[in-house]
């Protein structure tokens, strides 16, 4: 079910879940987390429990990165995580595809 949901809260609760997750498990895995979200963005209408699943792979995709470049002794890698808004004009565009297909295909039978 589709709730309206702040995505930068939702981000930052997935991307400190992973991390003190990997260091529960892995306690060598040191990484400085950056983040630099978009408070114009406000809440959108998503089903937060699959999109939190999307940002949660995405999270643990970048640890794995970060833990398989083991940087130098001392330094800990960087995982940023952004969201920004881009605001594109939007058009509605109607297209009958049923239609469509049956003119193709009345045309493809006859010709």
């Amino acid at each position: 079910m589709k709730v309206l949901t702040n995505i930068n809260v939702l981000a930052d609760e997935y991307l400190r879940l992973a991390y003190h997750g990997l260091r529960a498990s892995d306690k060598s895995f040191n990484a400085t987390l950056n983040t630099d979200y978009d408070p114009t963005i406000g809440n959108i209408n998503i089903i937060p429990q699959e999109i939190g699943r999307v940002i949660l792979n995405l999270i643990n995709n970048a640890f794995y990165a970060v833990s398989e470049k083991r940087p130098p002794a001392g330094r800990a890698g960087k995982v940023r995580a952004y969201s920004f808004c881009q605001h594109t004009k939007r058009r509605q565009q109607d297209f009958d595809f049923s239609k469509r297909q049956r003119q193709r295909h009345a045309t493809k039978s006859i010709g």
